[in-house]
């Protein structure tokens, strides 16, 4: 028991441990059984819960290669929101003790991750079969994680320093926007009336085209990723152990993630 406590991250017991993992597994399910009675079959809220199933395996994936580092993969890593590897420690973003600007870099970065994930998500046809629909989930994942990679590599060499300087105002754009569209949905009915071609060109791209449903999908998977971290920070957790040792006694906890992101990516 003294063994397995170390693994943990700093501040909790086991015990705790277990406990917020059944917590999150079960309202991240509770919420798509409510979700298909609300709106039915794959909607695009399960979708947008089933994304952050598939970042947490992004995380996972990415984890397990800085540990073992095959074939020195490590080295082209991309930098994740909200975490930073640190010797054999994952160090967990601090909502509370961060500036402004920090977290929203921070959430900007995340957006991309989302929005990459649901995007690539959409390009495979749908399976039905447990093994089938995994696999193409993780291969979905494995290229967001490329195209994560080169979009970083991108804005280092062609925006410097983007992100940390411009974050706030881009995602405080994007957020005013979402919100703005929102509204314009519940009276899209009167603004038709007016056949105001702008308007119609916003909804088709966001409530209507592919590209934009998946923006609108990676910004709810991005607020219910940043209410995980930030509680995640208010419960006392900063830091977990990813030896290798630790990584297998997390295990089990990966195998009900598997179950539960297809669960809610196909059947729910």
């Amino acid at each position: 028991m003294n063994l397995l406590s170390s693994l943990l991250p700093l501040g909790a017991s086991w015990k705790s441990t277990l406990l917020i993992a059944a917590c999150f597994l079960g309202v991240l399910l509770l919420a798509g059984f409510l979700i298909r009675l609300l709106f039915g079959k794959n909607s695009a809220v399960n979708h947008a819960l089933s994304a952050c199933l598939g970042i947490v395996m992004i995380y996972a994936v990415s984890i397990a290669i800085y540990t073992f580092q095959p074939g020195n993969l490590s080295q082209i890593l991309s930098p994740l929101p909200f975490v930073t590897f640190s010797g054999n420690r994952l160090i967990l973003f601090s909502f509370q003790s961060a500036e402004f600007p920090t977290i929203c870099t921070q959430v900007l970065s995340m957006v991309i991750l989302a929005f990459l994930t649901n995007l690539m998500g959409g390009f495979f046809k749908p399976q039905t079969r447990i093994i089938p629909w995994l696999f193409y989930r993780l291969l979905a994942v494995t290229i967001a994680m490329v195209a994560h990679y080169l979009c970083n590599v991108l804005l280092i060499l062609v925006f410097p320093n983007i992100l940390a300087s411009y974050a706030p105002m881009i995602l405080l754009c994007i957020l005013l926007f979402m919100l703005s569209l929102g509204f314009l949905k519940v009276i899209l009915g009167l603004l038709l009336v007016t056949i105001n071609p702008v308007i119609g060109a916003l909804y088709a791209f966001f409530f209507s085209s592919k590209l934009g449903r998946q923006l609108s999908q990676a910004v709810l998977t991005t607020l219910v990723l940043s209410g995980l971290i930030y509680l995640l920070g208010r419960m006392g957790y900063t830091a977990i152990s990813i030896t290798s040792d630790s990584l297998i006694s997390y295990c089990p906890v990966l195998g009900a993630v598997l179950l539960l992101w297809y669960l809610i990516g196909c059947i729910l």
